[in-house]
């Protein structure tokens, strides 16, 4: 564990170094009673996917973590449209003179390359937050008791202990696989444990996704008001769809092909779940495409095509078990049609961050803090879970006329991240009700 801090009131391990996990590391990292070791399974710190979009509610807590500065230089948008914030266009994708145009995305949002975001993240932590790579979780041996130590078992033979564990691990999370069997260990009933057990897996959503950035350079092809470059593109089919947007201060395009298959939702899906594909893989597409979607997709030959397999983390009854806890896609991996799988993470950080933060948060009343947590953040990330889910059905419904698709994920999207509280009153209610139950059972 990190050695700086000689008495920590608390000594926090977070298994997974992506943006969720980094940015709970960052935000405790200035509590200088809380020691911090961040556990990753691979060698080196790298970010997997291509582009994200974080919208005014999320950036509004990383400016309070001073990263807002380096993410503007990072924005994908072009600065004449700073002013008005990005908008949508969308096409059917077998169609070329079909548009309809959407204005609805907020003013604000950043289109990001994520693994530059997550280079923001990895140089704020300060040196005294223990990184360590190569740390495949296999297990964790929680005593039920405050006073012990929980033991952190890793794939290459080596131990560590901590006060707290956070599984940031993803949507296979080790740390969700051992905290459901502790779960099913106590379970009363047969029925009970198979439910319990069935919590573990990752499930296959039925969609498959490919995924690329296209130098600005290899689009020659497109004609030089190509607006792709000012705005979201997407290209609506018969169980697919195509989505773009520029990153990197518009100097790559994202790339990602979507397509569904809905019969098999819920099932599980082989391995591999990530892969390299090739454009020939997409030539059913490509017969069909307009001009517009084909020169986009036939410049990436030539380019690492991932292919990944979507799969989801059902919602949750349990995010906690003794003084362990889930976030992130460890607790509510979604399919990423509202662009919020990264922001949901960051508000789960913003919400345990403020709770563990707390001076009276200890490990005797950690599992306060942890159930107060799953209360706030549960149905928030469940509503942004079925809402990706629905926005996936519709993008890839031909069915719809493309006014009636613009309708519809503009109704979706103000529901889902304009109503109800915002994160950061989320954060102090949180604590609120912290102070109300220590302050009743101590």
């Amino acid at each position: 564990m990190a050695d700086i801090i000689t008495a920590p009131r608390l000594r926090l391990a977070i298994c997974g170094g992506g943006i969720g996990g980094l940015t709970l590391a960052l935000a405790l990292s200035r509590k200088q009673d809380i020691a911090i070791d961040v556990y990753e399974s691979n060698s080196a710190f790298a970010e997997l996917g291509a582009g994200i979009a974080l919208r005014p509610r999320t950036l509004r807590y990383l400016a309070e973590l001073g990263l807002l500065h380096e993410i503007n230089s990072i924005n994908g948008r072009l600065e004449e449209r700073e002013q008005t914030g990005p908008a949508l266009s969308y096409f059917r994708a077998d169609k070329p003179d079909t548009e309809v145009r959407s204005d609805y995305y907020e003013k604000g949002m950043a289109m990001l390359h994520r693994a530059q975001f997550h280079r923001v993240l990895l140089r704020h932590i300060p040196k005294h937050v223990g990184i360590h790579t190569a740390k495949r979780l296999t297990q964790y041996l929680d005593p039920n008791d405050a006073n012990v130590p929980i033991r952190l078992v890793f794939a290459d033979g080596t131990e560590a202990t901590c006060d707290v564990l956070i599984g940031a691990d993803g949507f296979s999370s080790t740390v969700r696989a051992t905290l459901f069997d502790d779960l099913a260990s106590a379970g009363k009933n047969a029925d009970a444990t198979k439910r319990i057990r069935d919590c573990i897996p990752p499930y296959f959503s039925g969609f498959m996704s490919y995924r690329t950035v296209i130098p600005r350079e290899k689009l020659e092809a497109l004609p030089a008001d190509f607006t792709g470059w000012n705005l979201g593109k997407i290209y609506v089919g018969d169980d697919m769809f195509v989505v773009t947007y520029p990153i990197a201060q518009g100097r790559l395009l994202n790339l990602v092909v979507n397509t569904l298959d809905l019969s098999r939702e819920g099932g599980t899906h082989a391995h591999p779940w990530a892969s390299v594909a090739g454009v020939k893989e997409l030539e059913p597409l490509l017969e069909r495409a307009a001009p517009e979607p084909r020169n986009i997709l036939l410049a990436a030959e030539g380019l690492e095509l991932k292919k990944w397999v979507v799969n989801v983390v059902q919602p949750l009854e349990e995010w906690s078990f003794g003084r362990v806890a889930l976030l992130g896609d460890a607790a509510h991996a979604m399919v990423p049609f509202q662009g919020a799988g990264a922001g949901q993470a960051i508000e789960d950080a913003q919400v345990l961050s403020a709770l563990l933060g707390h001076p009276r948060a200890t490990c005797a009343t950690v599992q306060h803090v942890f159930g107060i947590y799953a209360d706030i953040r549960k149905p928030i990330a469940a509503k942004f879970y079925h809402a990706s889910r629905q926005n996936g059905l519709i993008f890839s419904n031909s069915n719809l006329t493309l006014e009636e698709c613009a309708t519809e994920i503009k109704d979706l999207a103000e529901d889902t991240w304009n109503t109800g509280r915002r994160p950061e009153e989320n954060a102090q209610r949180a604590v609120e009700l912290f102070e109300a139950v220590v302050t009743e059972t101590l």
